[in-house]
């Protein structure tokens, strides 16, 4: 080799002085991005989110877009309440939000293809980069199949999901609301099923009849659905093969061309088709975004002991209850518990029924442990007569209370005890003295009549239940009726809204905050009308007698309403729920996050001391155990900021040790150098002569 290239060789690996300088600013670049990783956490940006929704639904966007866009059988599952209110943008974003932010990107993530529902992405996120300054763009990611969905949602390939997940489905064979983080729904579908004439089916009762007949027989009986998720809620509907198909055209062929397929879901234009019957399904599917839950670590206990603060949350009771719940609907009782009320719930696909998707904690901890121990299942309620739940009869009458004692008696069989769990009611003069009664521990968890989108009041400051207790599955979802004068010729929502543009003054209420608020959404175009709230139902029937501009009211649910009014449904639902506490600290300090669930710390009210409350309100500390620390912050895995960041650590290294073995080397090679120097120089002297 050429000496002058060996060393135009060496010249390029031994950098200058500037080079070098910025090869080290580049080395220290690189690891400061490796360990400063993108913080993932979504808690932002679901608030925002919801915050931008519920204003949507609140000023009648989301009824007026789906009107527009011939969306039909739709419905509002009301899990959250739509005050906006309750849901304060964020001041100062931080995690996922704040990359969207930064990025101007929101990458979403669904399989079969982006649907016209799906634009109202593009107007949440309208909102939401109008209110902080920046434009958003939607980006959709669009998989073969709903599990790459999921993958991509852990791995961090996308942001979230579309907003067309239904909440109760399973993904990866896990609970979608357990393992991800889910948005309010921004509507719910109506369920339709649809079948050929010939068939002579007009309802789900005469479908399951046929199926176990012809099981009985040996035939068997397919149904059809599109997407992962109507096709697990046909598995525990129906004892039938279930086929899962990605666009109604392509299930409608397949009912066609199949002998033994029986029914399918119904598309919305399907009444239109002479040669189907549709008929409802009593059951409706929340649709939401689900995004990462966020695990973070910013606060530990001081002491190892007092780890056993988080035997007495509440983990294992809710996981339990909820097996019980569904274990109950899949064995029929659940539908029969009702039926012999007289009461037909609408099923709310917030649960699906999936035996293995309900573990029961085989060693009982916290709560869970308390009540089986001591036989005793604590419920606290206010004294009311309702149809669902009467809590003025002794003992408690009603298909609620039935279904709460049918969950102790399985729960009794579960762990085969030698005598039974007792179910007892702790009675409260109002729902806030409930809550507060569940906050401080001196209840197991509330009666399962409580609304889930529902607010609640603590030492002054207005709550979403959500946000500071954990629901169950529903125990049961009612439509919110409208009532009207029986002589008033006024039969649906069409003829009161035709009613309103006439008369823009009328006056409408609602009884009741959450009446209130729902009819508030569902006439928010309407500015001009006046919208009462009335107290009760009695109340407003009183107020419909006497006052001829009063037209209409939303009343609380009943099986049963004067003959002075008619009735017909608004096309929302209130889902009901037992809450239970989550296991979370109890404390002033703004930013303690607790060991086990993640979630942010609440004042108890007293004033901030700086003393982290950790287990206030549970049982068997004597004296309570009340001292927390704070930690560092841990921040969400950045994978290509530590691929990037090792990568320039990597060259900084190399080109450290480069200079080091020059430095070590210089007397050696100098001497070396100068010897060839010589030696070239009597070669290029040979050559002349050679060669001239």
């Amino acid at each position: 080799a050429h000496p002058h290239r060996r060393m135009a060789v060496r010249r390029a690996a031994c950098v200058g002085p500037s080079s070098l300088l910025l090869l080290l600013l580049v080395g220290f670049v690189g690891f400061a991005f490796g360990a400063v990783d993108f913080d993932d956490d979504s808690t932002d940006l679901i608030q925002a989110y919801n915050a931008v929704l519920m204003s949507l639904q609140y000023n009648g966007t989301i009824i007026e877009f789906l009107g527009q866009n011939n969306v039909t059988g739709t419905t509002f599952a009301e899990d959250c309440v739509a005050d906006p209110a309750m849901y304060p943008m964020p001041a100062n974003p931080t995690g996922l939000l704040k990359h969207v932010l930064n990025t101007g990107e929101y990458v979403v993530g669904l399989s079969g293809g982006v649907s016209v529902e799906d634009n109202i992405l593009h107007l949440i996120f309208g909102q939401i980069g109008k209110y902080y300054g920046v434009s958003i763009t939607v980006t959709f990611k669009n998989f073969d199949e709903d599990n790459e969905v999921w993958e991509a949602l852990n791995s961090g390939d996308i942001d979230c999901t579309d907003c067309m997940y239904v909440l109760g489905g399973f993904g990866l064979n896990t609970r979608r609301r357990v393992a991800w983080q889910p948005t309010c729904s921004s509507y719910a579908d109506k369920l339709n099923l649809a079948s050929n004439k010939t068939r002579s089916i007009t309802n789900t009762t005469q479908l399951s009849n046929a199926i176990n007949e012809r099981r009985l027989k040996g035939i068997p009986t397919e149904i059809g659905g599109v997407g992962a998720a109507e096709a697990q809620l046909l598995l525990q509907m129906f004892n039938a093969y279930i086929y899962q198909y990605h666009t109604r055209a392509e299930a409608l062929a397949a009912m066609q061309e199949r002998d033994n397929m029986w029914a399918i879901v119904a598309g919305d234009n399907f009444n239109q088709n002479p040669d189907l019957v549709v008929y409802g399904m009593d059951t409706i599917m929340p649709l939401v975004t689900f995004c990462r839950k966020h695990v973070a670590d910013d606060s530990k206990v001081k002491s190892l002991s007092m780890l056993d603060t988080w035997t007495y949350g509440n983990d294992d009771l809710t996981q339990a209850y909820d097996a019980a719940l569904t274990s109950l609907e899949l064995l029929g009782y659940y539908a029969s518990v009702f039926a012999s009320w007289g009461v037909t719930p609408v099923s709310l696909g917030d649960c699906f029924v999936k035996q293995s998707g309900y573990g029961v904690p085989s060693s009982p901890t916290g709560t869970l442990k308390d009540i089986i121990d001591s036989r005793k299942f604590i419920l606290g309620d206010t004294s009311a007569a309702s149809t669902l739940l009467n809590t003025t009869d002794n003992p408690p009458s009603g298909p609620l209370h039935a279904l709460n004692f049918a969950i102790v008696d399985w729960l009794t069989k579960q762990y085969d005890l030698s005598s039974p769990v007792e179910l007892e009611y702790k009675y409260f003069n109002t729902p806030e003295e409930v809550f507060y009664a569940l906050k401080v521990g001196d209840i197991d968890a509330t009666s399962n009549y409580y609304y889930i989108g529902g607010t609640t009041d603590i030492n002054g400051t207005t709550y979403m239940r959500s946000s500071l207790f954990q629901a169950s599955c529903t125990a049961g979802s009612f439509p919110n009726y409208i009532a009207v004068r029986a002589d008033s010729n006024i039969t649906s929502m069409d003829d009161l809204y035709l009613l309103a543009e006439a008369n823009p003054k009328i006056k409408m209420g609602g009884v009741l905050s959450s009446g209130l608020l729902l009819m508030q959404m569902l006439f928010a175009s309407y500015h001009t009308m006046t919208i009462e709230m009335i107290d009760s139902n009695n109340n407003a029937f009183s107020r419909l007698a006497t006052d001829p501009d009063f037209i209409a009211v939303m009343v609380e649910w009943s099986n049963k309403y004067p003959t002075t009014v008619s009735t017909f449904t608004s096309n929302t639902l209130q889902p009901v729920a037992t809450f239970f506490r989550k296991d979370k600290v109890l404390a002033c300090a703004d930013d303690v996050v607790d060991l086990k669930f993640h979630e942010q710390c609440v004042s108890d009210g007293t004033g901030c001391t700086n003393v982290c409350t950790c287990d206030e309100g549970y049982h068997a500390y004597d004296p309570p155990q009340r001292e927390c620390e704070k930690d560092e912050k841990h921040h969400g895995i950045n994978v290509t900021g530590i691929v990037l960041g090792t990568c320039f650590g990597l060259v900084f290294l190399v080109c450290v040790l480069l200079v080091l073995a020059l430095v070590l080397s210089f007397p050696f090679l100098r001497r070396k150098y100068m010897k060839e120097g010589s030696l070239h120089a009597r070669f290029q002297m040979f050559r002349g002569r050679r060669f001239s």
